[in-house]
């Protein structure tokens, strides 16, 4: 699985929305974070990456930064708008481990059958 993290000092850009309209905040976090950690409460999943983004006022110009991720969190709590946060991929590394387990099953043991192969 592969997880993100933020650098040290690194800006998130919170992507709000309600009937009113979109805004951005901006936090800066101090410590290098991890964005999706699989075992936090928060259910973070990368949606795409871009080279540039509009929201609201806000524009996101990151092709000279390697462009920016747009996370989902699909937390429990009850909000009411989606909670959409951006960080600049320059801001940002990830780590594989090929070895994370998902309630006791080990991913590396997994095996994706092809059209061609036959499960047993």
């Amino acid at each position: 699985m592969r997880t993100y993290y933020s650098k040290p000092n690194a800006f998130i850009y919170f992507l709000n929305e309600n009937e009113e309209g979109k805004w951005v905040n901006k936090l800066k976090k101090i410590r290098s974070t991890p964005l999706n950690d699989p075992e936090s409460e928060l259910m973070v999943v990368l949606l795409y990456k871009t080279d540039h983004l509009s929201w609201g006022e806000k524009n996101f110009n990151a092709r000279d930064r390697g462009g920016i991720y747009v996370f989902r969190s699909f937390s429990k709590k009850e909000v009411q708008h989606k909670d959409l946060f951006g960080v600049y991929a320059d801001e940002i590394f990830y780590l594989e481990d090929d070895g994370y387990k998902i309630k006791g099953c080990d991913t590396k043991h997994l095996q994706l059958l092809s059209g061609n192969e036959k499960s047993n």
